[in-house]
């Protein structure tokens, strides 16, 4: 399982260029979304001076943000940030130019063209411009010096602003009118009041800046990690801690870092054009994972769980996602997180086009409204998609794109195909043909030459009302809420420890169950991470060390946790006769884990010697063999399911060189009590442990004390 370790939250409004940098760099797409809002004026009309095609100076210029977004670390001068993006711009238009081996374009583009190379919102008349008037507008500034051409273009695009200009291009604004008044006398009358009017109803909008922020990669400089459990971060941390009451769970230590990693896409160049199409959708779809993780987590060996997603975009942007255990809702005003099973929520104070993980849903619900997005996004990062033309099972023909990623992370790599930013994937999308609208979206995963379904679509309804009910969430009266660090009267005392000396002190303070002194540390700690680290007895720590897609520091612990109790479901309903388990649940009787047989038990040849344990036995059995790592022998008392569950993280284990035996708790069997409304008998147990894996922590905090982000 895996837990988000940190989600950035969009921070207040921000004016200037320093501090949107400095957000951005901290993670938050919107407040480079901001940026881009600020100068795409300006590097798409550099870009259109210099290559004479309106799509094309949007494609560099988009090309221009996103190879921003990468290097945002290495601009030093965070107040020259226009003079950088231009000079990325101007080196990529030379790049292009070169390439082509030829000047600029002389050549406009069709009205298709253009229309593709826009956002899918619908295209008023008045804002777009024919053939004819392309070819005409760039014929008539293809005979102007770039250096009068340029500030023109970003006059009349610039709502006529000579300061503006002056600011962009770093000139004075004496300089401006004399190169606009040369600029213009270079003009033929005839042509020029048409020009002013082209310029001003090409110029990108709202749609553009949206479009380059769906197109941004994952930042390495984002600690968008995750760990072990289920939780969600704000401002720096997210935390929730596993409660143990799986056995499968209890054989491995689950902690892991989720380092973002850019996922390049294998290709065949396709075009599409834009579908006009807008409104509510609704997407019905199930997701290999389990119900409380992440909903970027993918556990390949896990049954489907349902998932869904509703948007509606107008007459103001709000959408839902949900899956059993854990719901996001943004109601147009806020964004809401709630964590069902261990009764944690988090809010961001403001609207968001995504959050918490749900970035990879939010592109299947965009495309459900159009294609060009996704188009434009392969195209400008170098991806290619493959398209081919198909006839759908209702008949009617369909357009399908596949797209294949790669995660680039080697097959040794622990976090290897456990998120859909990890993972090696075939994407496939088929739209109606005619409407060009999403039918349904599949997505395999790739691995050892083979692919597995681990999402799929399966109703998708667009138009249809939404009740209003949907995007707001009622919670608990007693849910414990994310916090985030204050400075305390003593805060100088914690800001000055190691992360090694923090993770002793949170560790022995959950081990005397001091949890005002461990909450310093850790914030909320409910009930339930209580129980499980209340008592623990630190074993070892080891020296902190970093991970370039993490803020934070690891420091390696081990511990040994005081006895869990849990009860397993056993029933010999079944063909065979005999104790199989069937679900677990934890002590005050709350189903953690539902064991989902695709087939009845098999009687086997020796049926009667098993047919004959009561149910206490059978469970001692399964433990029996789970420890030797039988798995023969363990398919005769559970589902095939939990058992390729099981081995797959004993592999994963071991393929991080940790010792599985010194990680296998040690489980007790107690009485087994008969239950007339299950029908099933349920058997006590007990799970003794040692947990080693690695503490995260970070201090990117106002309070500037380290806290516990993920690892438990």
């Amino acid at each position: 399982m895996l837990d988000t370790m940190t989600t950035r939250t969009v921070s207040a409004e921000l004016s200037k260029d320093a501090e949107l940098v400095d957000a951005s760099l901290a993670g938050n797409r919107d407040a480079f979304g901001k940026i881009v809002a600020r100068y795409q004026s300006l590097v798409c009309s550099l870009a259109y001076s210099a290559t004479g095609s309106l799509s094309q100076s949007e494609d560099v210029a988009q090309e221009t943000f996103v190879a921003a977004w990468k290097q945002l670390a290495g601009l030093r001068e965070r107040e020259k940030l226009r003079a950088w993006l231009c000079g990325i711009a101007r080196n990529l238009i030379n790049n292009s130019l070169r390439r082509q081996g030829r000047e600029p374009s002389h050549q406009a583009e069709s009205l298709e063209e253009i229309s593709e190379s826009h956002s899918p919102e619908p295209q008023p008349l008045e804002q777009t411009i024919s053939n004819e008037e392309a070819a005409i507008l760039w014929r008539s500034l293809e005979r102007i010096p770039e250096i009068y051409r340029e500030p023109l273009v970003l006059f009349y695009r610039e709502h006529q602003s000579i300061e503006t200009v002056a600011q962009s291009l770093e000139l004075t604004e004496d300089a401006v009118k004399q190169r606009l008044s040369r600029g213009r006398k270079m003009l033929h009358e005839q042509v020029l009041a048409f020009v002013e009017g082209a310029l001003v109803r090409t110029n990108p909008g709202k749609a553009f800046t949206l479009s380059v922020v769906a197109a941004l990669p994952l930042l390495d400089t984002t600690a968008k990690a995750a760990t072990a459990g289920a939780a969600a971060a704000k401002g720096g941390a997210a935390i929730k801690v596993l409660f143990m009451t799986k056995t499968t769970q209890a054989i491995i230590v689950a902690a892991i870092v989720l380092a973002a990693v850019t996922t390049p896409v294998v290709v065949h160049h396709y075009r599409a054009a834009a579908a006009n199409i807008s409104g509510n959708i609704h997407i019905r779809g199930q997701l290999r994972t389990p119900p409380g993780d992440n909903f970027s987590a993918i556990t390949p060996e896990a049954d489907f769980v349902p998932v869904e997603i509703w948007k509606q975009s107008k007459p103001k942007l709000k959408w839902r996602v949900e899956k059993p255990e854990r719901v996001v809702v943004m109601d147009g005003q806020s964004t809401l997180m709630y964590l069902k099973s261990v009764n944690l929520a988090n809010k961001i104070n403001q609207s968001s086009t995504s959050a918490f993980d749900t970035d990879w849903l939010q592109t299947i619900a965009n495309l459900g409204l159009s294609i060009t997005n996704e188009i434009r996004k392969a195209r400008v990062t170098g991806r290619d998609v493959k398209q081919t033309a198909e006839v759908g099972t209702d008949g009617q023909a369909e357009s399908v794109v596949t797209i294949e990623s790669q995660s680039k992370l080697p097959d040794s790599d622990y976090l290897k195909n456990k998120t859909f930013y990890t993972s090696d994937l075939s994407q496939v999308y088929r739209f109606d043909a005619g409407m060009k609208r999403l039918k349904s979206a599949q997505i395999y995963l790739l691995s050892g030459g083979d692919e597995k379904l681990i999402f799929e679509t399966t109703q998708i309804d667009y138009g249809k009302a939404i009740d209003p009910s949907v995007f707001h969430y009622d919670l608990p009266a007693d849910v414990a809420w994310y916090q985030e660090p204050k400075k305390l009267p003593d805060n100088q005392k914690y800001s000055s420890m190691t992360a090694e000396q923090a993770a002793r002190a949170f560790f022995e303070a959950c081990g005397r169950e001091d949890w005002n002194e461990a909450e310093k540390f850790m914030s909320p700690l409910t009930p339930d991470t209580k129980k499980y680290l209340g008592g623990l007895e630190l074993v070892s720590l080891g020296k902190s060390f970093k991970d370039h897609g993490y803020g934070g520091l690891f420091v390696p612990y081990e511990i040994k946790l005081r006895a869990q109790g849990f009860n397993i479901r056993v029933s010999n309903a079944n063909p065979a006769k005999r104790c199989v388990l069937t679900g677990i649940y934890d002590s005050q009787l709350k189903l953690q884990q539902d064991f989902k047989w695709s087939s009845p038990p098999e009687i086997l040849t020796n049926n009667d010697v098993y047919a004959r344990l009561s149910a206490a036995e059978a469970v001692k059995a399964y433990f029996d063999a789970q420890a030797n790592l039988d798995w023969v022998e363990m398919r005769k008392f559970t589902s095939e399911s939990d058992v390729e569950q099981t081995k797959s993280q004993v592999a994963e284990a071991t393929k991080q060189g940790l010792d599985i035996h010194k990680l296998m708790p040690v489980f007790q069997t107690g009485d087994a009590v008969w239950s007339d409304r299950e029908s099933a008998w349920f058997v006590k147990c007990q799970m003794l442990g040692i947990k080693n894996f690695n503490l995260a922590l970070r201090k990117d905090n106002a309070a500037g004390r380290w806290q516990v982000d993920g690892g438990l």
